[in-house]
């Protein structure tokens, strides 16, 4: 009977414990009828018994029945239950084998949450989801090592070239300046990297403590804008900043996030361009926006010129002295603030970016 009933149970929808109810309640049904059946037939006899010896006898016969179906249905019971525990607990010891297990190689291993009980099943999209961002982050950790490599080696290298010429080279002074100038150069290059670097990865660790005070927004971007001022005359760019709402932020890192970003508009704003700031106020946020008329971004790289390194044009940033982390810091900065960030663009028409400081 009880094996028919399991067609029509699928007992891999239920969970453990549901399982674990499941096998008791048939013991226990168990148990009532072998009692039943054992004891029926001495129980019929007591009652047409007439003599006190025979029932006394009877009864004795009953109650060592009753105990030998106890004993037989408990044996029962702990045989089933070990059965459906074994084969539940062995899920959990292919959990912790394959997490023993987890290398480089095997983060595309997944669990099939269907396959599971329900009480494991949030375990499993767990243990997926913790996959799924190891092997995001070691993706990104490899090519952010091969970058780092990427981006020393340049200025390694020319340092090495300028000087081995030098030292091979009888130079005049004059010449012997232009050579110091240019180390200088390539010093400042390096030292430009490594800070940004540090940077990022003291605000990656929380090791990075702001403090935050009410600034002026419209007065901390103007002081940005004056101190750029001579490329802007000089590429007779038109820049506009409207809007006046304090801001609660770090100040050194609020001016190097937005220093970051006005630099990056005056970088690929042509001659005659217009870059056009707005500070204003909504429900919960300061924001501030940038819009710039430069030369714009694909839409297919929108999502990637926050990564570190990332540029669009490899070439023409490390021309103008880009290194590819100045986007990177501003995102960092807004999440050290609890903000957001967002960025849209169209080619030859221009790119704006969207930042979001909590009130």
């Amino acid at each position: 009977m009880f094996w028919k009933l399991g067609r029509f149970i699928n007992l891999r929808s239920l969970s453990l414990v549901n399982r674990l109810i499941l096998v008791y309640s048939l013991t226990t049904i168990t148990i009532i009828s072998l009692a039943i059946c054992i004891l029926f037939p001495s129980l019929e006899r007591i009652n047409h018994a007439d003599q006190i010896d025979y029932q006394d006898h009877f009864f004795s016969a009953c109650m060592q029945r009753l105990e030998l179906s106890l004993i037989v249905s408990v044996i029962l019971a702990v045989i089933f239950a070990k059965i459906i525990t074994n084969k539940s607990i062995k899920y959990i010891q292919k959990f912790s084998h394959k997490m023993k297990m987890v290398t480089v190689n095997s983060l595309t291993e997944k669990f099939d949450p269907n396959d599971m009980p329900i009480e494991l099943r949030p375990l499993a999209e767990s243990y997926n989801f913790m996959l799924e961002k190891l092997q995001k982050s070691f993706l990104q950790m490899t090519q952010f090592s091969a970058n780092i490599a990427h981006e020393l080696r340049t200025p390694i290298h020319n340092l090495v070239g300028i000087n081995e010429l030098a030292l091979l080279n009888n130079y005049s002074q004059e010449k012997q300046q232009t050579i110091f100038e240019s180390n200088m150069e390539e010093c400042q290059h390096l030292l430009k990297l490594i800070e940004s670097l540090l940077f990022l990865a003291h605000a990656d660790h929380g090791q990075f403590k702001i403090q935050k005070t009410s600034l002026c927004g419209q007065t901390e971007i103007k002081k940005i804008i004056d101190y750029y001022e001579p490329i802007i005359h000089e590429n007779n760019i038109r820049i506009q900043c409207v809007g006046d709402v304090r801001v609660q932020a770090d100040s050194t890192l609020f001016r190097r996030a937005m220093s970051n970003i006005i630099t990056n508009s005056l970088r690929y704003t042509p001659h005659n361009g217009e870059i056009y700031i707005q500070i204003s106020s909504i429900p919960e946020y300061v924001y501030i926006l940038i819009r710039d008329t430069g030369i714009g971004i694909e839409e297919k790289y929108l999502n990637k010129v926050f990564d570190r390194f990332f540029r669009v044009d490899s070439s023409r940033s490390i021309e103008t002295g880009g290194l590819g982390l100045g986007l990177a810091i501003v995102k960092s900065i807004i999440e050290l603030h609890e903000g957001k960030i967002a960025i849209n663009s169209q080619i030859n028409i221009g790119t704006t970016v969207h930042l979001y400081f909590p009130l």
